[in-house]
Parts: C-alpha cells; structure tokens; sequence
C-alpha cells in the first residue's frame, strides 16, 4: 500500500515538475521579450537535462536585467497563491518550494551566497512537507476505501 501511495505521489509530482518548469521558463521567456531582447527561446531539457531560456538582451540595464532573472520567480507565486487560496495547499506547498530551489540559481545574481542557499533549503523543506502531506492523504483515502463496512452484529 507505502508503494502504491509513494508511486502515485512521484506521477502527480513529475508533472507537477515539469508544469512549474514550464511556467518558470515562460516568465524569463516573457520578460525578455517585454525588454527587447532578441533570439529568446526555452530549452527545455537539453543533453545534460538541463532548462534554461536563452535571450540576446546586448547592453541591458540592471534594473531590466534583474526583473528577467525574478520573472521565472514571479510568473509561477501567483498559480501557487490561487492554488493555496482554493484549499489545494499541498499542490500549492509543492510547486512554490520546487520554484524556490529553481530560482535559487536566477538569485545568484541578485542576493548574497547565503540567499541562494537559504532559497535551496526553505525550496526543498516545503517540497519534502508538501509530498508527505500528498502521500498522507493518499493513504488515508485507500485505507478509507479497503476498510469494508462493518457491523457488530454480523
């Protein structure tokens, strides 16, 4: 039953994964595009399994440059707020710290060493959170359901 409740967990959390990747890259993609960099295109996965977006911006101002590295950070708070404020706060829980350890990388270039860090762990903490609260209430609902009806006078 820890099996089937731990793998049904790892599907829902491999698309969850890959759709807050997905939205990540979208908002560098975005803002980019908004500040007139040239050549922007998503990799999503490439020979070493890595994503990234990738933008020729030529001599950008840092403000502009330092919204492009939050954006990825920014386009996925909302779905997590939405998806917080409508009781879905695993989901929420999940996607928000997998996007706090993603972006820790775009921090590099906005924050000290230890706040890229600190992003990484407090990222990681509310993903491994969020998963047991997922794989909880998995097994809470099978138990729920194998337990036959029983009465006493039977």
């Amino acid at each position: 039953m820890y099996i089937k409740a731990i793998a049904a967990t790892l599907a829902v959390i491999a698309v969850i994964v890959t759709a807050t990747v997905m939205i990540h890259e979208s908002g560098h993609f975005t803002a980019g595009s908004l500040f007139g960099c040239s050549d922007v295109q998503i990799t999503l996965f490439d020979e070493h399994l890595e994503t990234y977006t990738k933008m020729n911006c030529g001599d950008i101002a840092p403000v502009k440059f330092n919204a492009i590295a939050m954006s990825g950070l920014l386009f996925v708070v909302p779905l997590s707020a939405v998806l917080f404020l409508l009781n879905r706060r695993t989901y929420a829980m999940i996607i928000f710290g997998f996007n706090l350890v993603i972006s820790s990388s775009d921090f590099s270039y906005l924050v000290p060493q230890f706040g890229v860090y600190a992003s990484m762990l407090i990222g990681a903490a509310t993903v491994i959170y969020g998963e047991s609260l997922l794989v909880n209430r998995y097994i809470k609902y099978t138990d729920d359901k194998a337990i036959p009806s029983y009465s006493p006078n039977q």
